[in-house]
């Protein structure tokens, strides 16, 4: 989890109503990429 604000920005939120179908999966694999590049970059760092 990479904010703990999921509740407040989405009322459906690990509720019933919280359904696949209303995933934004184009924004939601945008953000995975940003991250995945962000750690990448942070594991390679030197120390």
């Amino acid at each position: 989890m990479v904010t703990d604000t999921a509740l407040f920005r989405y009322p459906a939120y690990h509720s019933n109503a919280d359904r696949p179908e209303f995933v934004q999966y184009e924004q939601m694999a945008r953000v995975v990429s940003g991250l995945h590049a962000v750690i990448a970059e942070m594991a390679n760092a030197p120390q």
